[in-house]
């Protein structure tokens, strides 16, 4: 009788081990549910962040990744509806003006994520092109590579400021800073080729 009863339960805990992964599988894909392509606007919360990629023919890629990335990434600053604008930074001109990026019907305005010690190139607004492609030609730079352009320069990050929107920054530096979606200001400091 035991060897029937036996028989009769193993197919019942493979059964239960299968629903056990499966539900371990959901969790997963769940916690890691917010990176992937972006689509539309309520596909990455505001806070979170992206990378923009150029696809050709003015059309970007975008897709969510975690804050905590080696490349060029962007915190989503706002999710604007209809045609609404991008809210202001301290100072639009020198670093972020208006990157808003579209995403059929929807858009999603972008503050660049810069980590101190590191190298960007930072698209200047004045290189003619839209804002989704200008935040595609973001990048990060090594800081030996040679200054950039006019339209294209590079800046090395010397002092990062969570939870300020302006900083004071040494002389031949620039400060920038933005509230959203949460205070951090910059100092940046012109490349030079070497």
């Amino acid at each position: 009788m035991t060897d029937v009863r036996r028989r009769a339960t193993w197919p019942l805990l493979v059964a239960v081990v299968v629903i056990v992964v499966l539900l371990v599988a959901v969790v997963v894909v769940a916690v890691i549910g917010g990176r992937g392509a972006v689509r539309t606007s309520a596909d990455v919360a505001v806070g979170g962040c992206v990378v923009v990629n150029d696809r050709g023919n003015d059309a970007v890629a975008v897709d969510a990744v975690g804050c905590t990335g080696d490349g060029m990434t962007f915190y989503v600053a706002a999710r604007p509806t209809g045609r609404a604008g991008c809210p202001a930074v301290t100072d639009p001109a020198r670093l972020a003006p208006d990157l808003r990026v579209e995403l059929g019907g929807d858009a999603i305005c972008l503050v660049p994520d810069l980590r101190q010690g590191r190298c960007y190139l930072l698209p200047a607004a004045r290189d003619g092109s839209s804002a989704a492609r200008r935040a595609a030609r973001y990048e990060r730079k090594g800081c030996s590579t040679v200054a950039g352009t006019a339209d294209s320069p590079i800046y090395a990050v010397t002092r990062r400021a969570d939870g300020a929107t302006r900083v004071d920054c040494p002389a031949g530096q620039i400060g920038w800073g933005t509230g959203r979606p949460r205070p951090i200001a910059y100092c940046l400091t012109p490349t030079r080729a070497g």
